[in-house]
């Protein structure tokens, strides 16, 4: 509610109120109630409607009243301890025997794209809660305008109880409706399944009025039991079936959930705030209005408390700021109602519309980014690391590095710091458009498909692997070589320069497999570093700087010596081969005998106009999914 204070020309105090209907009716005097039903008459009118709506009071006010209150105002603004409680007790006496004035009604049209995009982001298994201060039937309509609300739904249960037992009683009746209907689709499947009667319409004889005790306010609600055909008896008994397990984890319907501020306040309680989570997330939306700005905190925080949910709250007004600041990702609308939402979020931008653009491109492509940056890292440095282990068996674990000193200091740091840089600013598996067009590619993130203990034992076993290689085959080859002249090759620092080299070698061939797509500047980070790789190894081992730090560099010639023999490229070579194309040959089986979603859209992105690209389509935007009842992403958009 927001309060203004006049002085008229005349010297007389006014005090304005706006605010929503429900708070201000509680406030006005008791000769207000004639008025007060007629007003609220016109409300439902101009909320049936779909428009926005407040109500208007005022209260006149002498100077002595004006003077104590405003006294008082100043004391607990001043007041260094519960600050907030005492204002909100001064503008609570203030606030009492108004008079009311009216109500006001204004179209707010929804932005270009919002449908669009709550349809796709539905697809893309992210549920999403519609936190509003407006009334119910301003918020229902928003919600069918929106797509969130379409009569194909099961049923839209409406809670609207004023105590905890009725809020209690409504929600354990929403469960028991959504489990009955489960029961019935699985009875109905299983007579299917047995060749019981013909094809026939099941009604589940639910009805409209959402299992509230008179919330619904006379509307009706769609339903899929409004036409029923009763199908035909089985000949002869039926067969007995076991009893059914359906719990609310279970059930995938399409059902929605309309709740207003006072029943939240209820469910929000301590010894509630579980039913109402349980019975919520089984909805495909829910619609929350008439809330507070607290309360619309308290739903993000009850989500993080009870479910392992990432939330993001997106708003554009001040009475948002307190959801965004709760939710892990907040996001701001820049538009006509202020900046405090901007200030107060992650991200920001102008339209709703972005937000799929956010969600579905940006944050997806970040998320693969950053598992594939990861997988290489750890399998990089075991790699590297466990070469070491093995050496140990060869010199009695004195401490001997298998590797020159400045190749150990300069292998994270030079040789393979900047691929797995650009790997993680640019990599991609999809275009930004296939992304957009084919919505369930985002399920692996909310699933932690792509870096998980499963993957992290893949990139620990695989470098494993290739540590093994990278000292074994050269330490065996090696160490039955000769040089052109006769002379043997199984000395320490030959190894070494061909341990490292091999190393290098390797791990860039890994990243350029690793790497969906290519920028000019991956090519040169990629390759660069191995030409990096060579230039300073030749250059630490050169005569030249022997001679001006003898002490420091004592692999003088190792390279020279070592890069110019045949077998040793023989080596590399081979070394390579063994840790490569078992990669290869793992990942070319995978791709053929269970492919991901990202794995068919690429393929349908090199041919567009195949078969393949309409039947991924359509599995795409099939919502019921394998997937569907696994959330981890809920998206908060308040009106």
């Amino acid at each position: 509610m927001t309060l203004s204070a006049v002085r008229n020309p005349e010297g007389r105090i006014r005090l304005y109120c706006k605010g929503a209907d429900t708070l201000l009716f509680e406030r006005l005097h008791p000769s207000n109630h004639h008025l007060m039903n007629i007003t609220t008459d016109h409300l439902n009118e101009y909320a049936g409607d779909g428009l926005r709506t407040l109500a208007l009071a005022y209260r006149d006010l002498s100077e002595e009243q004006w003077e104590e209150w405003s006294e008082r105002h100043r004391q607990a603004d001043r007041a260094t301890d519960c600050r907030e409680d005492r204002l909100a007790d001064i503008y609570e006496h203030i606030e009492q025997d108004m008079m009311l004035l009216g109500a006001t009604a204004i179209e707010d049209k929804l932005q270009e794209g919002v449908p669009e995009t709550i349809a796709i982001l539905s697809l893309a298994n992210i549920k999403i809660w519609v936190l509003t201060g407006d009334k119910q039937e301003t918020a229902v309509n928003i919600g069918y305008s929106c797509k969130m609300l379409t009569g194909d739904m099961t049923e839209v249960f409406i809670i609207s109880g004023n105590t905890v037992l009725s809020v209690r009683e409504e929600l354990r009746r929403a469960r028991e409706r959504m489990i009955e209907f489960a029961r019935t689709r699985e009875g109905g499947k299983e007579e299917g399944m047995e060749g019981w009667g013909e094809a026939c319409s099941l009604g589940n004889g639910f009805g409209g009025d959402g299992g509230g005790d008179g919330g619904g306010e006379g509307r009706e609600w769609p339903s899929v039991g409004d036409k029923q055909q009763q199908c035909p008896p089985p000949p002869g008994p039926p067969a007995p079936r076991p009893p059914s397990s359906t719990t609310l984890d279970s059930i995938s319907g399409e059902f929605a959930l309309v709740i207003n501020g006072h029943s939240l306040a209820h469910a929000l309680e301590a010894d509630m705030e579980g039913e109402f989570v349980s019975t919520a997330c089984v909805c495909r939306a829910v619609i929350c209005c008439r809330v507070t700005p607290l309360q619309k905190a308290l739903v993000v925080e009850l989500i993080k408390k009870h479910k392992k949910a990432v939330t993001l709250a997106i708003g554009d007004g001040a009475n948002d700021v307190s959801m965004i600041k709760t939710a892990h990702i907040g996001v701001g609308i820049s538009g006509q109602e202020g900046i405090q939402a901007v200030l107060a979020s992650d991200y920001s931008f102008s339209q709703f519309r972005f937000l799929q653009r956010l969600l579905l491109v940006h944050g997806r492509w970040s998320y693969l980014r950053m598992c594939r940056f990861l997988c290489y890292f750890f399998y990089k440095n075991f790699a590297f690391t466990m070469v070491h282990f093995w050496f140990g068996f060869f010199c009695g674990f004195s401490a001997q590095t298998v590797y020159d000193q400045y190749f150990i200091t300069l292998y994270n740091i030079v040789y393979t710091s900047l691929p797995v840089l650009a790997m993680g600013i640019f990599d991609q598996d999809v275009p930004e458009q296939r992304s957009l067009e084919y919505p369930k590619l985002y399920e692996p993130g909310q699933l932690n498909l792509l870096f998980n203990k499963r993957e992290f034992f893949i990139c620990i076993t695989q470098g494993i692997y290739s540590s093994v290689v990278l000292f074994f085959i050269p330490y065996a080859i090696l160490s039955h070589g000769t040089q052109g002249t006769g002379e043997p090759l199984a000395d320490y620092q030959t190894f070494a320069v061909t341990t490292a080299t091999a190393l290098v070698i390797v791990v860039s061939v890994q990243i350029a497999l690793d790497t969906g797509y290519w920028t000019a500047i991956n090519h040169f980070f990629v390759w660069g570093s191995v030409g990096t790789f060579f230039t300073i190894m030749l250059a630490m081992h050169s005569q030249t700087l022997f001679s001006i730090f003898p002490n420091q560099f004592h692999f003088v010639g190792s390279a020279q010596s070592t890069l110019v023999q045949p077998l040793v490229w023989l080596t590399i070579v081979l070394t390579t081969v063994i840790c490569i194309v078992p990669v290869l040959a793992f990942r070319f089986l995978k791709l053929d005998l269970k492919p991901q979603l990202s794995d068919t859209v690429r393929t349908i992105c090199f041919w567009p106009h195949s078969q393949l690209s309409d039947t991924v389509r359509t599995i795409c935007f099939w919502p019921h999914s394998q997937l569907s009842d696994t959330v981890r992403t809920i998206c908060f958009w308040p009106h």
